[in-house]
């Protein structure tokens, strides 16, 4: 099936902007007929109703195709061969990169030539993505690490938070969407990053023909403080694992780390987060992983910090941490089933 990408314009004038800032829209979108926009004619252009504009789910305005394009000229052929067959004039797409935050708003989209719904890339996604309860070994079912943690109460000050969600959205259900969407783009940041340890970039003398090597549909998800971090913190680095599933038999307890290395002498497990900064749960997992892989520290990287060098790094040594972050999530884990041994005991 041909693909096409192409980039939106007039994004910068649209009512809908500040809207746009605030959702970061992502996923699939809709090319539809729109005569407001119709307004430079080529010699020979048809009049009227030519016009492209794509919107979200939600009908939330996100740009036009630029007038008098070939990708305009295309997809209004499109429609018209859908309305010949009595199908509705509705091209779909996928935004596969966008950027809503800056003076100038801009995205780039895919849409299939054919005129089929595109759909996404699968990815290889992380398995400690929330989509999920249980991993199964041998017959037997290993609850979520994720799942396991959340259950602890940790002293987090979510003030901020609580206050940015009664700013920003309207409803708990535009909350949710919006989360969704970041999940959605967290796992696909995991899986480029991903992709290029897999390919030796953590380690490699040079780096250079790695990125060659990393195709560009990951690529351009990869953010841009990885490759700060690789030159500031990874000089002598070993990969010796990359999204490994480690399991404790004993609690039944499993989970799926980012990457293991080796540098200076010690094992450390690194994991990646799409947040703007590391946070008390981040680090408790994390030095989980450490422990139960048999390293000596855990390091967590947020990419979403917005300072200069585009991550924070936070960083947990020594066996008796990770020890201590062991036994709290087995804690976890046992104070949950001791809860429901005893209402199971209650039922007879």
């Amino acid at each position: 099936m041909n693909k096409n990408l192409v980039s939106l314009v007039g994004m910068t004038f649209s009512k809908d902007r500040k809207r746009l800032q605030q959702r970061n829209p992502s996923g699939q979108v809709g090319l539809i007929r729109d005569m407001q926009h119709d307004k430079d004619k080529a010699e020979g252009y048809p009049a009227t109703g030519r016009g492209v504009k794509v919107t979200d789910r939600s009908d939330l305005h996100l740009g036009w195709l630029s007038n008098c394009s070939k990708q305009q000229d295309e997809v209004n052929a499109m429609m018209d061969e859908m309305e010949a067959n009595g199908h509705a004039p509705l091209v779909s797409g996928i935004i596969v990169e966008c950027d809503y935050s800056g003076s100038k708003p801009w995205c780039t989209i895919e849409y299939s030539a054919s005129g089929e719904p595109t759909k996404e890339e699968p990815v290889s996604e992380k398995k400690d993505d929330g989509h999920f309860e249980f991993y199964e070994k041998d017959g037997k079912q290993y609850e979520r690490l994720s799942h396991v943690a959340s259950r602890l109460q940790l002293e987090e000050d979510t003030s901020g938070l609580d206050d940015w969600k009664f700013k920003t959205f309207n409803s708990v259900a535009e909350y949710n969407a919006y989360m969704k969407q970041a999940a959605d783009r967290g796992i696909t940041m995991h899986s480029s990053n991903e992709c290029a340890c897999r390919l030796g970039i953590v380690d490699s003398a040079d780096r250079g023909k790695i990125v060659d090597k990393i195709p560009a549909e990951k690529f351009d998800f990869i953010p841009v403080g990885f490759w700060k971090f690789l030159k500031a913190e990874c000089d002598g680095m070993k990969t010796l694992g990359v999204e490994t599933t480690v399991y404790d038999d004993e609690n039944l307890i499993a989970g799926t780390y980012d990457l293991l290395v080796e540098q200076d002498g010690k094992k450390i497990v690194i994991d990646w987060k799409s947040s703007k900064q590391v946070y008390p749960g981040h680090l408790v997992k994390t030095a989980w992983y450490a422990y139960m892989a048999g390293a000596d520290e855990a390091w967590v990287v947020a990419w979403g910090s917005k300072n200069k060098c585009g991550y924070q790094l936070k960083k947990v040594k020594g066996q008796a941490a990770l020890k201590y972050a062991y036994e709290t999530i087995r804690g976890a884990a046992h104070g949950v089933r001791s809860v429901r041994s005893f209402f199971k005991a209650l039922k007879g």
